[in-house]
């Protein structure tokens, strides 16, 4: 039993998902998905490069999974921690 006087939700689904206006995006060929809107059906990586940016929570989970199947994965985080 946990007793607490506030209870903060952080967990995501009562915010609305951000994609950065990245230059070039717009114009990008790739495949572009975010996590808030993953697929229902699984996606394949296999012999990719895959960029995932950012290292919240949602970005953590994913990258272990998408290492297994790219052929290079890149991670960007804003600042080292």
């Amino acid at each position: 039993t946990v007793t607490a006087r506030f209870v903060i939700m952080a967990t995501g689904p009562l915010s609305a998902a951000l994609t950065p206006p990245f230059p070039g995006l717009e114009s990008f060929a790739g495949t572009v998905y975010h996590t808030a809107h993953w697929p229902h059906e699984p996606v394949d990586f296999t012999g990719r490069r895959v960029a995932v940016i950012g290292t919240g929570s949602s970005g953590i989970q994913s990258i272990p999974i998408i290492a297994e199947q790219a052929e290079h994965l890149y991670v960007f985080q804003r600042t080292p921690n």
